[in-house]
């Protein structure tokens, strides 16, 4: 059973803050219902922000389109198939609830107007620096075939590493590199912000079934580039 669901034009919009991350009661009930008498429900979600999720540990499998416009549809078709194999990561975290988030205590404002207390603790800088923990963290994404990480090299001025394709499909790998970072900023409210974690690079990777693919990161004041990536088998 396939059901897709998600937010609606009345729910977000370019011309409107959304007020909480529900879905659609109908649609939730709607899940849920089927959910219960059916154990092999997968959701296909459309929605161009994160939403709660109260019936996930119901359903066997989500599938996340975000907004796939006017060929959305052929597309998802290619991916429940097997024609494509997914290879996204999510660009935001998704938190069980919208208590969970920092605008919580401030949004909707009570007030006449909204303030951003939350400051340059947003998504993941928040939820990794207070250890809070999320449905989904930022850069999360499942793939019909696997990788496995080997020999990581970490070297004043650069990283290097090997990912191979251990699964039975080609696919495409996204590597995240990132770590602790210290931000001075004058107009928030914080003087000296210092995170647990901060996205510093990221690079794709397209590699054959049973193939590999080496790695280069340079490291250069914080900050890092992509020096170079190669596939072999």
């Amino acid at each position: 059973m396939v059901i897709f669901a998600g937010l609606d034009e009345i729910s977000e919009s370019e011309g409107m803050d959304r007020e909480h991350m529900r879905m659609p009661q109908a649609q939730n009930d709607l899940i849920e219902a089927i959910a219960n008498v059916n154990d092999n429900v997968i959701v296909v979600l459309s929605a161009g922000s994160a939403i709660e999720m109260p019936w996930y540990d119901k359903i066997g499998a989500l599938v996340h389109g975000y907004l796939g416009g006017q060929a959305g549809a052929s597309a998802m078709l290619n991916v429940l198939t097997g024609k494509v194999v997914p290879s996204g990561k999510l660009n935001e975290s998704y938190p069980y609830h919208y208590e969970d988030t920092p605008a919580y205590h401030y949004y909707p404002s009570k007030e006449r107007s909204s303030e951003y207390r939350e400051a340059l603790y947003v998504g993941y800088r928040y939820y990794t620096t207070v250890n809070k923990e999320v449905r989904f963290p930022f850069g999360y994404g499942l793939s019909y075939t696997s990788f496995a990480y080997d020999n990581i090299r970490v070297e004043q001025d650069k990283v290097t590493f090997t990912i191979r394709n251990t699964g039975a499909y080609d696919g495409t790998y996204t590597i995240f590199q990132g770590g602790g970072a210290t931000i001075t900023a004058t107009k928030t409210f914080y003087v000296e912000d210092e995170f647990e974690y901060e996205l510093e690079v990221y690079a794709a990777s397209s590699i054959t079934h049973n193939a590999l693919s080496n790695l280069e990161f340079k490291i250069d004041d914080g900050t890092s580039t992509v020096l170079k990536s190669s596939n072999s088998t």
